[in-house]
């Protein structure tokens, strides 16, 4: 290997390695945290608070934010800031002063709420004993509305109930939608399937509604404004991406798949048009020494993420933090067309086919097709194949780039 090759590839293993010390060191200092498996707060917090744990309890004041990241997260006293929060089941029974903004699996909350509450999450309680000062927004799975909202209600779900008090106006979109509270407000609800509106309700505003049958099922409850169904309101493959879970609803789901197979297919397309022999180069290297590529696409696959994680835990880092984070996730959603596109030129090189642009393209479409049709039905396993022909294609991808980058310096 040639000397200027060689200094260069020290100088960027000391340089990340200098450069991954100082950002962690920097960000260490910045703020209060604690890392570990189980951790239990004992002390009171004077300032913000930054904590990751496999279980996690809070319970003494925070005088500040909380930040934390846990797999069971339990909070029994005050935070006196924001809370951040991203947990596998989570229980907040103290008070929040300021907004709160969540994700995770299960989340229920007895506590107050002092201003807006955010959360995505699979399943979302608000029990009696929680007030929230603010807006509520919600995107989940199954969604249940027992305490008092002092502000307006957005939630979208599967299944979506209404039992406690909206002082503001409530706004739901889901599969299911059960109404048994009290809404100051103005009501706009559509449902896919059916919305239920128990005798208890009480509606102080206008209601606007639809669901798949104009059922005027609100004539039995107590309301003081008018009632309309807007067929504007129906709903849309669009509205897949904040529903939550209803793949029950088949006829959605498939439009929404049919639409991202034909434009995966369409970016198969550009890239068959706009070079000469695609993947050739990548084939022959393929055909070398295919588990040494797939070593290098494993290590780019592992590496990048934890890459764009140390930036990003960083003030000065975040930027290209964020456009690696860009570039991994287009590696992702490429990774099925460019695996379609090797094996495609791999068979017109087994079987001595001299294949036009278009001939091309069909082919390479058909064998798209066919992985995403059984990623439909098979997940698991069409999973599994897809990603180590991916590694072993990114691995190829990545020898090529290096090989070049090493020849340039010769």
């Amino acid at each position: 290997m040639p000397n200027r090759f060689k200094l260069l590839a020290l100088i960027v293993i000391l340089g990340t390695v200098f450069l991954g010390q100082f950002l962690i060191i920097k960000t260490v200092n910045a703020f209060n945290y604690q890392i570990g498996e189980t951790i239990s707060t004992t002390n009171s917090l004077p300032d913000d608070f930054y904590t990751a744990a496999g279980n996690l309890n809070i319970k003494n004041p925070v005088n500040g934010d909380l930040n934390a990241l846990g797999g069971k997260v339990k909070i029994d006293d005050t935070i006196a800031g924001d809370l951040f929060l991203i947990a596998g089941q989570a229980e907040i029974n103290g008070n929040i002063q300021d907004d709160a903004r969540i994700a995770g699996g299960q989340i229920v909350i007895n506590g107050n709420i002092g201003d807006d509450l955010i959360v995505r999450a699979g399943k979302v309680i608000i029990n009696k004993t929680a007030i929230i000062g603010g807006d509520v927004i919600i995107r989940g799975g199954i969604v249940e509305i027992n305490g008092v909202v002092k502000g307006n209600v957005s939630a979208r779900g599967a299944k979506l109930h209404l039992n406690g008090e909206v002082d503001g106006d409530l706004n739901l979109r889901g599969t299911t939608i059960n109404l048994r509270g009290d809404v100051k407000g103005n009501t706009n609800v559509a449902a896919i399937r059916d919305i239920s509106i128990d005798q208890s309700a009480v509606f102080g505003g206008n209601i606007v509604y639809w669901q798949p049958l104009d059922k005027n099922n609100f004539k039995d409850s107590s309301h003081v404004g008018t009632i309309q169904f807007d067929p504007r309101l129906r709903f849309r493959v669009q509205d897949l991406t904040t529903l939550g879970p209803i793949t029950s609803q088949t006829y959605l789901v498939s439009r929404f798949q049919l639409i991202a197979l034909l434009a995966s297919i369409l970016i198969l397309f550009l890239i068959i048009l706009f070079t000469h022999h695609p993947f050739k180069e990548a084939l022959k290297s393929l055909n070398q020494s295919w588990p040494t590529n797939f070593f290098y696409g494993l290590l780019y696959f592992i590496i990048t993420p934890l890459m764009a994680l140390l930036l990003l835990i960083s003030l000065i880092g975040i930027p290209l933090g964020i456009v690696l984070i860009g570039f991994y996730l287009g590696s992702l959603y490429l990774a099925k067309i460019l695996v379609s596109l090797i094996i495609t030129r791999w068979g017109a090189e087994r079987y001595h086919k001299n294949w036009t642009k278009l001939q091309f393209f069909l082919a390479s479409a058909l064998i798209l097709t066919i992985f995403t049709v059984s990623n439909w039905f098979l997940p698991i396993l069409s999973s599994v194949i897809t990603s180590i022909l991916a590694c072993v294609i990114f691995g190829t991808l990545s020898k090529i780039y290096l090989h070049k980058l090493k020849n340039s310096f010769i």
